[in-house]
């Protein structure tokens, strides 16, 4: 009997072996990391600790004098996605910073490091340095990421010095962390630490799968619950950045909730699936296409639904002005809506964030006009610009006058549109740069000296 037993449990151990023996694990994985470290730099940041003047709403100042000011150093890590120098790396590693630097692998000195841009939603900056020839690491598709795919995680942890870690990819599509706007994190075991943030998760082909950006922990220490930025997602981030300084969102115009047991009961659909209609906001785009409070959506573009965090992904993706088909749930009975959709109201942009010196450097932080803002602070339809939100102490901005309520209409009597558009003419400005602002109903003019 016990033969018998026997001689099938060693045929299957033969055959599991032989099936392994057709694609064996390499022994070690030095030379794709040998290949791929060189991508991961380290980001050091200084930044005064107090006295920054900003508004809060409605147009008020708000200043803290009489503090000592004095530097405060971060440090963090970056990802080579330019070989001409740019850099992808978290924006809570360079927020508020007014001097970041970049050291490159291998490398004693630090150069100076420009931001680019930087998206709060998303928690990603993209800077970049004056160089050619970069090392730079290869996309992968992180959509096709799968759980228990090997991971490596790439940085300057706590400052000790390049380091690497190697773990699985523990879940995919992770959300309601609470750490950004946008959560669709790659969740990782591999080890993680301060100082990682920004650093690269990368396959075992070298290929980056996603930005290190947080860490679930009781004490501050790794406990193997990390979470990465997917790459198709930073991706689109950067590519947005580099292209106009700031990210474009869909926007559909409802608020959403999750579809419980009880609620399906009343509305109809699958408990747990889809996103309950909540609200539809006034003149918005789900507005103009028919939708109403009580509707389901269950399906977006042809695309299952599975809960509103997904839905709000989605919408994120589209491009404004792109058409979708929103099937809804209404009454028991399926309908199709087609929507056009509109561009999420934008976000602060930081003008001029590069180092001091640089040109086009203000030292302050624009907003776009949103319809909330104008009837706030009664600025006319007539008027267009970037509002001024914050002023740092010390900078040009503040010593030719500028404070935040102000809005700037016109850049060396160039028109600007919105803060993008803004801060792409301030790049171009060089010396002393002229400003147009509408400020307490009146227009001005105001020079900022170098």
């Amino acid at each position: 009997m016990h033969r018998l037993l026997a001689l099938p449990v060693f045929c299957l151990l033969l055959v599991a072996a032989a099936r392994a023996g057709d694609a064996p694990s390499p022994a070690s994985y030095a030379s794709m990391i040998e290949a791929v470290a060189p991508g991961v730099v380290t980001v050091y940041t200084t930044k005064q600790a107090q006295g920054s003047r900003r508004m809060i709403m409605p147009f008020l100042e708000e200043n803290t004098p009489g503090m000592r000011r004095r530097p405060e150093s971060g440090q963090g890590s970056g990802v080579v996605v330019g070989a001409d120098g740019v850099i992808l790396t978290n924006n809570h590693v360079i927020d508020g910073a007014d001097r970041i630097e970049v050291q490159l692998h291998g490398a004693r000195g630090r150069v100076v490091a420009t931001l680019v841009g930087a998206d709060p939603k998303t928690d990603l900056a993209v800077l970049r340095i004056d160089a050619k020839g970069l090392p730079v690491i290869a996309f992968a598709d992180s959509d096709r990421v799968r759980v228990g795919d090997l991971a490596f995680a790439i940085g300057n942890p706590f400052g000790v010095g390049h380091s690497v870690s190697m773990g699985i990819v523990s879940a995919t599509g992770r959300g309601g962390v609470g750490i950004v706007d946008y959560e669709d994190f790659i969740q990782t075991d591999a080890s993680i630490n301060p100082g990682n943030s920004g650093g690269a998760l990368v396959d075992s082909l070298g290929r980056l799968v996603g930005i290190n950006t947080a860490i679930y922990s009781r004490g501050g220490g790794n406990i193997g619950i990390g979470f990465a930025v997917p790459a198709n997602l930073a991706k689109r981030v950067k590519d947005q950045l580099l292209d106009g300084g700031k990210v474009v969102r869909g926007y559909l115009g409802v608020q959403i909730g999750e579809l419980t047991p009880e609620l399906a009961r009343k509305f109809g659909g699958e408990a747990g699936t889809g996103a309950l209609v909540g609200e539809v906001l006034d003149d918005g785009p789900a507005a103009k296409a028919g939708l109403v409070a009580g509707d389901v959506i269950v399906r977006a573009d042809g695309r299952p639904v599975a809960d509103p965090r997904q839905l709000r992904l989605q919408i994120a993706g589209v491009a404004p002005g792109s058409e979708i088909t929103l099937t809804v749930l209404r009454d028991g009975r399926e309908q199709d809506l087609r929507v056009t959709i509109g561009e999420l109201p934008g976000d602060p942009v930081v003008a001029g964030g590069g180092q001091p010196g640089e040109p086009g450097r203000l030292g302050v932080t624009l907003q776009d006009l949103t319809p909330q803002i104008r009837q706030q602070a009664q600025v006319p339809a007539r008027i267009q610009g970037a509002l001024v939100t914050q002023v740092e102490d010390g900078s040009r901005a503040e010593r030719a006058g500028l404070r935040p309520g102000m809005i700037i209409t016109e850049v060396e009597r160039r028109a600007v549109a919105d803060a993008s558009a803004t801060v792409q003419q301030l790049r171009l400005a060089s010396g002393d740069v002229l400003l147009r602002v509408w400020f307490e109903g009146a227009n001005r003019w105001i020079v900022v000296g170098e």
